[in-house]
This record gives C-alpha cells, sequence and structure tokens, in this order.
C-alpha cells in the first residue's frame, strides 16, 4: 500500500461542503413537516377537518421528498460528478484512465465499519478485479494487494433504525501485511441511484469479491449484459416503479379521503343506511384496495412490455421469438432475489428449451447454456410482505469463471398471483429439463417444438 498523498479530488473542502448541504436539506425537510401540520391544524380550526388535513398532507409529501432528496439525490450527483472529477485527475495523473468499464467506483475507508455518507469515508477511487490480485486506484491511496493476502472477504452488517435500513451494505477484506499483522479495509459502490440498488450493487460486489477469493474468478461488471436494451431501459425500469407506487399510493389514500368527504356532509343524527354501506365500503376499499392495484398494474406493464420487446427483436434478429414457443420472463444475474423496487429484474426476454440447451433471447442478453453446465435448478424464496415474488435459480458451472448462477420471473399472467403461480411451475419444467432432458410447451403455446431452432448461438459469459 503506497504511502497516503494529499487529495486532489476528494479534498476535506469536498466533504465539508456535502455535509453542510446535506444537513441544510435534511433541515429544510424537517421544518417542511413541521411547518405543514402546524398550517394544517390552524386551517383545521378554521375551515373545517377536510382541508386542514388536505394541507397537512401536503406539508408532510412535500418535506418526505425533501427529505429523499437529501438521502439520494444529491449523493446521486455528487457520485457522478465525482467520479468524472476524479478519472480526469488520476488520468493528468498517472497517464491512463481507470474508469474504463473494468472497475467498480468505490468509497474506501481502513475500518470495518465505514459510514453511509460518502463524505465521512477516507478516500473514494477505482477498483480492479484481476485473477490474482485487487488494485486500487484512489485520489489519496493506491495499492495492490494478492489473492494469497486476503484471509477472508465478508459482509459487514446493515445498520437500522425503526427497523429501516439506514446504510448499504459494504465488503470487509481481512488481510495480512508483509509482517503477518491482519489487516482490514472496507469497500463500497457509490453508483447507485437511489436504496434499494445501493443495497443492491454492493451485495454483487461482496459476491463477487468472495468468488474471487475463493476461484480466482473475475466476472465482468457491467457488461454481463452484453449490450444496451433498447425496451427494458433504466428510464423504464424507473417510469415503471414511480408509477407502481403512485398507484398503490393513491389506493390507499384515496378511499379514506372520500370517506371523510362523505362523512363530513352526513347529518349527525340517524344517518341514512346506504350512507353507512358506502361509508363501509370505503373502508373496506382501504385494505382491498392497494392488494387489488399491485396485483393487477404490473401484470399489465408486463404485457405492454411483452408486445414492445417481441417488436423490437424482431426487428433486430429478423424473426419473432415470441412465437407461442417461449416463456417471457425477467432475468437477473447471480443468485438471490434481485432488489432495485418493483421492476428489479436486469434484463427482459424469451426463454426457450431444446433437449440439450436452454436458450435466452432478450433486451440485453443472448446466451445458449448446455444443459450438462446446469447443476441445480431450486426455487429462491423472497421475504414476506416483499414486493418481490418467487424465482427460479438456475446454478451452473462455467469454463471460465466457476460457479455461477441466474434467476428467472415469469411475466406471464393476469394478476401478480398468477405470475407468481406460473414462475413456480417453470421451476418444476427445468428441473425436469434438467434431469430427463423433456420439453413440455408453455401454457397456452402449441404441443412440440421450440422457439430457438432459428435463434444464432452466442458465447456465453457467467452472468449471461
Amino acid at each position: 500500500m503506497t504511502a497516503p498523498r494529499e487529495p486532489e479530488v476528494f479534498t476535506k473542502g469536498f466533504r465539508l461542503k456535502t455535509s453542510i448541504l446535506s444537513i441544510g436539506l435534511y433541515a429544510m425537510g424537517i421544518a417542511l413537516v413541521a411547518v405543514g401540520v402546524a398550517i394544517g391544524e390552524a386551517i383545521r380550526d378554521r375551515r373545517g377537518d377536510t382541508t386542514g388535513f388536505l394541507v397537512m398532507g401536503g406539508g408532510v409529501v412535500v418535506g418526505t421528498l425533501v427529505l429523499a432528496l437529501a438521502r439520494f439525490g444529491l449523493g446521486v450527483h455528487w457520485d457522478r460528478a465525482l467520479r468524472r472529477r476524479l478519472a480526469a485527475a488520476l488520468q493528468r495523473r498517472f497517464g491512463l484512465n481507470p474508469d474504463d468499464g473494468r472497475a467498480y467506483f468505490v468509497g474506501w475507508v481502513q475500518a470495518a465499519t465505514p459510514p453511509g455518507r460518502i463524505a465521512a469515508f477516507d478516500d473514494v477511487g477505482f477498483l480492479a478485479v484481476t485473477p490474482e490480485k485487487l488494485v486500487y486506484m484512489g485520489d489519496s491511496v493506491g495499492f495492490e494487494l494478492y489473492r494469497h493476502q486476503v484471509r477472508q472477504i465478508v459482509p459487514a452488517g446493515v445498520g437500522s433504525a425503526g427497523g429501516l435500513t439506514t446504510t448499504a451494505p459494504r465488503a470487509l477484506v481481512y488481510w495480512l501485511d508483509p509482517a503477518g499483522q491482519e489487516c482490514v479495509f472496507a469497500v463500497q459502490r457509490r453508483e447507485a441511484r437511489h436504496a434499494q440498488e445501493e443495497r443492491s450493487l454492493n451485495q454483487e460486489l461482496v459476491e463477487v469479491l468472495q468468488q474471487w477469493h475463493q476461484f480466482g474468478a473475475v466476472p465482468p461488471v457491467e457488461s454481463a449484459l452484453g449490450r444496451e436494451p433498447d425496451v427494458y431501459t433504466r428510464a423504464y425500469r424507473a417510469k415503471a416503479n414511480l408509477l407502481g407506487h403512485a398507484v398503490l399510493f393513491g389506493a390507499f389514500f384515496a378511499p379514506p379521503l372520500l370517506a371523510l368527504l362523505v362523512a363530513k356532509d352526513a347529518p349527525e343524527r340517524d344517518p341514512p343506511a346506504w350512507l353507512l354501506v358506502v361509508l363501509l365500503g370505503l373502508v373496506g376499499l382501504c385494505i382491498a384496495g392497494p392488494v387489488t392495484a399491485m396485483q393487477i398494474t404490473l401484470p399489465l406493464l408486463h404485457q405492454s412490455l411483452r408486445r414492445r420487446l417481441a417488436l423490437a427483436l424482431t426487428a433486430r434478429l429478423g424473426r419473432n421469438p415470441d412465437d407461442g414457443r417461449a416463456y417471457f420472463v425477467g432475468y437477473s444475474p447471480g443468485g438471490g432475489i434481485p432488489k432495485g423496487g418493483l421492476e428489479a429484474d436486469r434484463d427482459v426476454g424469451f426463454l426457450s428449451l431444446t433437449a440439450e440447451e436452454l436458450c435466452y433471447v432478450g433486451d440485453a442478453a443472448q446466451f445458449a447454456l448446455p444443459r450438462q453446465q446446469v447443476q441445480v435448478v431450486e426455487v429462491a424464496r423472497s421475504k414476506p410482505l416483499s414486493d418481490q415474488g418467487p424465482r427460479v435459480m438456475v446454478t451452473y458451472h462455467d469454463q471460465t469463471y466457476g460457479p455461477s448462477a441466474f434467476v428467472l420471473e415469469r411475466r406471464e399472467g393476469r394478476t401478480r398471483r398468477a405470475e407468481r403461480k406460473r414462475t413456480l411451475e417453470l421451476a418444476d419444467t427445468l428441473r425436469q429439463w434438467h434431469q430427463y432432458g423433456t420439453v413440455p410447451p408453455p401454457e397456452g403455446g402449441p404441443p412440440g417444438g421450440s422457439a430457438v431452432a432459428a435463434v444464432p448461438e452466442v458465447p456465453h459469459d457467467r452472468d449471461a
């Protein structure tokens, strides 16, 4: 490890500025919530409960948005600007660009528990993984750490307050210096746009470093999906997540507001029976509305996405992969349930089977996986009350990267419950295919045959 040098980008001035702005936005958000509640309470005394509650709700919503901006919006902006400035500074200093698509942009600290705020790290830089060593190029620190020096790599505990996650996971690297003394540092990826993506990216980093330590495997950083998507883009996922949460928010708050407005004009004594029925119905919608909305909204989006993707792939490949003999699925490299909101999968596409191969044609990835490379097909269960359903996890042996896995979710059904049921059916289908090479047709598809006959075989990589 090189001796620390004076930072050029991640300076004390930069850290102080980001801390002051963050604290200021936090204070503004809390003040807006307090002012909204106070004004709403004053309006209630003059104009009635309905108007007062609406003003209170508006203050809470605006204050919450400002708090979210303080927590994630500015952090994302600063991370991106810092990454560009640091890459340019390191290129001037060393004559090469460390941000070449094969390195992770991370916060680094020589301790076991770095805080979640980027300004609290000791340094920021680029972490590259080679078969035999880790290479870190930072603003004030740089080092090469060989694999035989590493004792273990473990995820750090995630802090919580009131059941809410406050920091993302980070990778703790325990290693031995030349004198045989144990040292430790922690790294955390700074490439996320929101909290769930931050947790997901750092869980991936922990898994990547653990596989590197055990097997010397060096998976691609962000090139696992092969190409930029045309349909299932980050912008689409962000809009779908926003729409889903807006529908859930509306379904949860609209019934009680309607009930409040109806009850406001109701007679104080002996209300008519129909009014009681309406009020009870609105109260019932408070419970059933959000559940029903989420059961229906995402499948409708999935149907539209399927049509758009089929058209895009037909134009790209010269044939339609959605010919009734393929499953429409969400795909994510790595094991476990993906995280990142309602639309958490890394890609979507069409999955087909032959007696000897599993073939996937997606918006960003295409691959053919031979049956003899598959080791296990199992179901990955989500946590109770999670917005994610179960996934089919396929574990296989890659000749280059060793043990690897990906997960699938069927996106065919009129409700989320139906989609989850069909995902479990897909798990049974893939188990039968893995054991016996049988190829049953998808539900509703023509018997026999497969949609992969004309799909060109593409090189197979770890995450594809």
